[in-house]
């Protein structure tokens, strides 16, 4: 029985946490097809999501930087 429980909780924590992934990446998106295949790859999601946020802020302060004051 206890064998169980310490095996079924970090599956259900795993899988709550895929679902979320799914979830997000569709708000994201808004395309369901991207949104069903972050569920069993969520690992590379956070990934691509952690790249495409930072370089986009870095974009936007490279930007800041090369426009005219005003």
């Amino acid at each position: 029985m206890t064998m169980v429980v310490m095996l079924a909780v970090p599956v259900a924590l795993m899988i709550l946490v895929a679902a979320l992934t799914g979830i997000g990446e569709y708000r994201r998106t808004n395309k369901l097809g991207l949104s069903l295949l972050a569920v069993p790859c969520f690992p590379v999601f956070w990934i691509a999501w952690y790249v495409c946020d930072d370089f986009g802020r870095a974009t936007r302060a490279h930007h800041a930087q090369l426009a005219p004051a005003r």
